[in-house]
């Protein structure tokens, strides 16, 4: 055994702060270890002194069993120097800070058991046997279901139902749904939350327990912080006691700790849920409004699903409710005076708000998420579809965060929301009958995230745009948007910009006019509906560009995109990377035939490593590496046809490629997906298609094959030079195309 290796080990079992309690810990520490018998400790100092002199010689085992004080740890053990070299200290606690605290070697947190141990445990005290009967077995896994891995839950459920009926399981399962067993609530109680002690953490843990599970972190903080809880330390004190657990920035709890917690706010009044300090439960506030039976006690009240949609509620419901300060209702019609609602109210979410302004006796002084004139920081509007102004936020400096989703009655972003120099965050996506947004908003300096997908009707952004210095995110897509303002470039911020499935107000599918004006100074001769300007090449920390435009297009590097430096990624239509050699290892086509862009450029980038002055080029096949496989993309750069003289005709037709294999005696013939030449050209432009491998891997296949690619352009055209580059991609990307 493990002890044998040492000269005393000792077990101290679920150590707590009673009376004399620690040192009847150190004499029983004394005694395990120098098999002391009859020994009597009157203080705890004694007993330091006794474990400092009697085991600073002994190679000892100790396991300190839930410690929950650092008080604790230092008079049993103290220092490491009490103990002999090779000596090993195992410490149990719910709280991960104290092992900060006590600077421990090493950490283990205990996960709870997985299905089969979970039943096997549950068998062993309900059956005494690791297997239960077959006719228990569905009962079994809803038990286990229930205590998700929580080995004292297991132990205390199957005790209790040790040789008992079918017909008590069944019902027993059924009460479980509704109340915890007492047992498990009180071990539960004791263990965590009372150990709080701190009443502001008891009443955080109360608020998340039966209110704010699965809602975003960043959501609740200001909340938290408005009703006076200091949210920045209670929720790592939660989250270091393994009270909550945050997911990717959602805010969880264990269903027993859930439990635990709505089982103390139902024990405030089990029989009259208007005594309560928080409801959740669906019934038990509609019964709660029609009744009016809420009373002072009454802090927190959601009603979280459409239930009373068609039903008239009377604010009257509300009035008893003086302490009420957290407010989420969806689809809720009042009547009545709105000064009847709690002047408490720090947070107040009304989905799909059937007001169309906000009534002016609505107290919201105190409010911080939805609205308060000085402390209001999230503003949470989403889906009321009546609503057809915003407020004005003239007074409300403090909001950091708006959202609007969904208020497809909105026309009017009011000016004032200039004055919201903290607002971080600005969602307006599907409200459709936004024409136009107010120049104030290039005020909004500290704005980082602007949301404006679906704004079907809205044409362009304000003039000075660029002023957004804060700006990391501009979502657009969907909506009617034609052309970004040439102050765009000043966005040195800007990491994400999607303009994918703009509205039909676009350009035409000619990509000629999309690219010229983004690649090059606006010219007279170009057409006039632009999409990117020519300071776009300067958002210096872009990222991700997602276009899709309708037309499939793959802008790849070329001379003027070097400046970028860096590379980007897309969805869809629209991707490039600053790097040739990124471009060569990641392009693949998500289309079954390739992507194609022109744009201004003067020659073929060095990187393409076969070039050649005229319409077509010859090369021989490269080696190819085991597990590799080639794909093409092809550049012609082209010129205006002065000789032309029917303009009629000179642009009508696509770029024709022709693909021969000199050694194999054979060849094909590709044509460019859409009319891109279908207008005189006003300077060197470059035509580019990357060509996936199944395109044309039928007729190249060995290394040292001669191989000649040639241009055909319409009449109006000219091919002064071309190239081929062949990247090398990962076979196994393509074998569900070749």
């Amino acid at each position: 055994m493990v002890c044998e290796s040492f000269e005393g080990s000792s077990f101290l079992f679920s150590i707590k702060d009673e009376p004399n309690g620690l040192a009847r810990n150190q004499e029983q520490l004394l005694s395990d270890i120098l098999s002391w018998k009859n020994i009597k400790i009157d203080n705890t100092d004694r007993g330091i002194n006794l474990i400092k002199e009697r085991l600073r010689c002994r190679r000892v085992l100790l396991v300190l069993d839930d410690l929950d004080d650092s008080v604790q740890w230092r008079e049993l053990v103290g220092d490491r120097n009490w103990f002999c070299p090779g000596s090993r200290i195992i410490v149990t606690t719910r709280d991960e800070h104290l092992l900060t605290e006590l600077e421990v070697d090493r950490r283990y947190k205990v996960k709870g058991l997985n299905k089969e141990e979970s039943i096997q445990l549950l068998s062993w005290y309900a059956f005494k046997r690791p297997v239960p009967d077959e006719d228990y077995l569905q009962l079994s896994n809803s038990l286990v279901e229930h205590a998700q891995g929580h080995p004292l839950a297991l132990v205390i459920l199957g005790s209790y139902l040790f040789k008992r009926s079918q017909p008590q399981w069944e019902s027993f399962v059924e009460k479980l749904r509704k109340v915890p067993h007492h047992q498990i609530h009180k071990r539960l109680r004791i263990s965590n939350y009372d150990a709080l002690g701190d009443d502001f953490l008891k009443a955080m843990f109360l608020d998340i327990a039966c209110l704010y599970i699965g809602m975003d972190k960043n959501y609740v903080m200001p909340i938290l912080d408005g009703c006076g809880f200091f949210p920045k330390d209670g929720i790592q004190v939660l989250l270091e006691r393994s009270l909550i657990e945050i997911d990717g920035h959602k805010l969880k709890m264990h269903d027993l700790l859930r439990d635990m917690g709505r089982e103390i706010v139902r024990e405030e009044s089990p029989s009259h849920p208007g005594y309560r300090s928080r409801l959740w439960f669906h019934q038990d506030v509609v019964d709660v409004l029609t009744n009016h039976t809420g009373t002072e006690a009454v802090v927190g009240l959601i009603l979280d699903v459409p239930a009373l949609k068609d039903v008239i509620v009377s604010i009257e419901a509300f009035a008893k409710m003086i302490k009420l300060r957290l407010l989420k209702i969806d689809s809720v019609h009042f009547t009545g005076s709105y000064e009847k609602i709690s002047k408490e109210l720090r947070w107040l979410c009304w989905l799909r708000c059937p007001l169309v302004v906000l009534p002016p006796n609505l107290h919201l002084d105190n409010l911080v998420v939805l609205e308060s004139l000085q402390k209001l920081k999230i503003l949470d509007l989403r889906y009321s579809v009546y609503l057809e102004e915003t407020p004005n936020f003239a007074r409300l400096s403090s909001l950091e965060r708006v959202e609007l989703g969904g208020c497809r009655s909105l026309v009017e972003v009011d000016q004032s929301i200039g004055h919201l120099e903290r607002l971080q965050f600005l969602n307006l996506e599907d409200c459709d009958n936004i024409r136009e947004l107010p120049d104030s908003i290039c005020r909004l300096r500290s704005l980082e995230t602007l949301n404006l997908q679906g704004c079907s009707k809205l044409c362009s952004l304000p003039e000075h745009f660029g002023k957004l210095e804060a700006l990391r995110e501009l979502y657009a897509s969907r909506s009617a948007i034609t052309e970004l303002p040439n102050s765009i470039g000043l966005l040195k911020n800007l990491g994400f910009l999607h303009l994918a499935e703009l509205g039909e107000e676009l350009p035409s599918t000619s990509c000629f006019s999309f690219f010229s004006t983004w690649m090059s100074p606006k010219s007279s001769a170009c057409p006039s509906s632009l999409l990117l300007p020519e300071s776009f090449h300067h958002l210096s920390s872009l990222r991700d560009l997602d276009l899709n435009l309708s037309v499939s297009a793959l802008l790849i590097t070329v001379e003027d995109l070097l400046t970028f430096k860096r590379d980007f990624r897309s969805y869809g239509g629209l991707s490039w990377s600053a790097d040739p050699n990124v471009a060569k290892k990641y392009w693949r086509s998500w289309k079954p035939k390739h992507f194609e862009a022109y744009f201004p450029a003067r020659e073929v980038p060095d990187w393409f490593e076969y070039k050649q002055v005229g319409s077509s080029v010859w090369f021989c096949m490269p080696s190819t590496p085991v597990g590799k496989i080639r794909a093409m993309i092809l550049c012609a750069i082209c010129s205006a046809n002065e000789e032309c003289k029917d303009e009629s005709t000179c642009y009508a037709a696509s770029l024709t490629i022709h693909f021969k294999n000199k050694t194999k005696g054979c060849e094909t013939v590709d044509r460019a997906g859409h009319r891109f030449f279908d207008e005189k050209i006003c300077k060197d432009h470059a035509w580019v298609s990357y060509i996936t491998p199944h395109i044309f891997i039928w007729f190249i296949s060995d290394e040292g094959h001669e191989i000649e690619v040639s241009f055909e352009p319409p009449g109006g055209i000219l091919v002064k030079e071309c190239g081929i580059c062949l990247p090398i991609l990962e076979r196994r990307h393509w074998d569900w195309d070749l």
